[in-house]
């Protein structure tokens, strides 16, 4: 199974038993492509976390590889890379030494653990309920407004308005706030201003796919 994704950090962090449960004798991964959205120190340790998990789950994962490999400073149209140059020099970025440091140096002996309390730090659960995450607002090749954003967290209550933003081709993502929930629902208003057949999209950063997504042309579009 050949897996590509570009994702952001909170969900390398939340998805670090992905492959936990995926069958000993099932289809083996072949990641051929992966890499957190950004080049910072939080995005290799978040693609450094991912890689443990990876490595937990070697009976389902038999290859991974990051990329891009090469950007040029003065040509730059993708982010993140791992090595960064110009007509004089190469600079590696923070994912780098993180794929060096793995490469470098292989564990061969598994500790025995035991945790006899829990502590607040302590994480139990395999897969984490409460890890926030990014809302965001996508347009694409459009001037598109959003207004009435109420966004209700159904596990803790919490309930956010934000404000009204639009969106351009120039400016086509922004995030307008984080949850801690897993369950919540979104309300809003959208309406193309001006460019081409407008598809504005709802995302939340832990998750692969968008939260809902709509199509401008028959008018207004209401998510409730």
């Amino acid at each position: 199974m050949d897996e590509h994704y570009y994702q952001a950090p909170e969900w390398f962090i939340a998805n670090h038993h992905r492959y936990d449960a995926f069958p000993e004798n099932g289809p083996k991964v072949f990641l051929g492509e992966y890499a957190s959205q950004d080049n910072t120190w939080f995005h290799a340790l978040a693609e450094a976390s991912y890689m443990v998990g990876m490595q937990n789950a070697a009976h389902a994962v038999k290859m991974a590889c990051y990329a891009p490999l090469f950007c040029h400073l003065h040509y730059e149209n993708w982010r993140p890379d791992m090595i960064w140059l110009d007509n004089c020099t190469a600079v590696p970025s923070p994912s780098y030494h993180v794929q060096k440091l793995f490469m470098n140096h292989h564990g061969d002996v598994v500790l025995a653990q035991e945790i006899s309390e829990k502590g607040p730090s302590v994480m139990m659960s395999r897969y984490p309920d409460s890890l926030p995450g990014d809302i965001v607002l996508e347009a694409n090749e459009s001037q598109v407004a959003f207004e009435n954003i109420v966004i209700a967290e159904e596990d803790t209550e919490k309930q956010h308005t934000c404000r009204e933003t639009v969106l351009s081709p120039e400016r086509s993502r922004e995030k307008i706030t984080s949850v801690d929930s897993r369950n919540y629902t979104i309300r809003l208003h959208a309406r193309e201003l001006s460019g081409k057949k407008a598809s504005p999209s709802v995302s939340d950063s832990r998750m692969r796919k968008t939260v809902c997504s709509g199509d401008l042309a028959d008018g207004p579009m209401r998510i409730l």
